[in-house]
């Protein structure tokens, strides 16, 4: 499927952004 969005993210895309946020943070944590 095309990806049609005028900046808009579908909520697939904007789970998988939040998880990656996430998984950086903790990551970053974890080598404290």
């Amino acid at each position: 499927q095309a990806f049609r969005g005028n900046g808009k993210l579908t909520p697939d895309q904007e789970e998988n952004r939040r998880l990656k946020a996430e998984i950086k943070r903790l990551k970053m944590e974890k080598e404290i």
